[in-house]
């Protein structure tokens, strides 16, 4: 069962009882206790307090396929095939990389929560619920794998602008796939190849981007987020949709 109706009614931050939540699913008391649980496994933290209900402190940016249809640009949506808006994904990369193998240009994944994000050299990604964004895109190119030496970095220049018009200032690249903010990692790319290397083939462009990473997530470098570079959060669709105009 999909945890999003609930997550989106928790999302405002305020509290909701049990009874209102359960008459606005339609289900059970006990249901809505099971649904919470499960959010708690996410990693979301719920505040109940008896009398009151539950609560979602400081709410939820979730991110939603119709926001996103409205913020990108019309040339960036006539380039792209298909947006998908998953929950909870083992990787973005690897749902886009099963499409590439079946030959798709323009399809975009993202997600909700990574439970096996990886980085460059497979090292292990910090994907926390609903905090940060995780997107993956497949894009045909012609002429072989020869041809794409430059696209990690031509990928990083389309983070950056998207950065910049977000209001991040001061973003800086760290060949061939980070993006650092004050020499603190606010983003990477991963680029997998499927296909021809001689010829056409379809490259998977994933780009993992921090922006209001959790203080209790480890990480085993200097990381950075927008919420910390900005000091505020940022609203997830209308960077997701920067990201994907730029890119396209």
């Amino acid at each position: 069962m999909s945890l999003k109706p609930l997550l989106s009614i928790l999302a405002d931050g305020q509290f909701h009882s049990g009874d209102a939540l359960g008459d606005g699913l339609n289900v059970s008391r006990t249901a809505i206790w099971k649904q919470i649980k499960k959010v708690e496994a996410l990693g979301v933290s719920v505040e109940s307090v008896k009398g009151k209900g539950y609560c979602i402190q400081g709410g939820l940016d979730l991110l939603s396929l119709e926001k996103l249809n409205a913020l990108v640009t019309p040339v960036a949506r006539n380039l792209i095939s298909e947006i998908e808006v998953r929950e909870v994904v083992d990787s973005t990369n690897a749902i886009a990389m099963s499409k590439a193998i079946e030959g798709a240009t323009g399809y975009v994944c993202t997600t909700e929560q990574q439970t096996a994000g990886k980085g460059r050299r497979g090292k292990a990604w910090a994907s926390p619920y609903a905090a940060n964004l995780y997107i993956s895109v497949v894009w045909e190119f012609s002429g072989g794998a020869s041809a794409l030496e430059g696209l990690s970095l031509a990928v990083g220049v389309a983070v950056a602008k998207a950065l910049e018009e977000s209001g991040v200032n001061g973003v800086r690249l760290k060949w061939p796939n980070d993006i650092l903010c004050d020499g603190r990692k606010l983003a990477g790319i991963l680029l997998e190849i499927a296909g021809d290397f001689s010829g056409p083939c379809q490259v998977v462009v994933g780009i993992g981007l921090n922006v209001s990473m959790p203080d209790k997530v480890s990480i085993d470098q200097p990381w950075t987020d927008i919420q910390t570079i900005n000091k505020q959060a940022a609203d997830r669709n209308r960077l997701l949709a920067l990201v994907l105009n730029h890119l396209m």
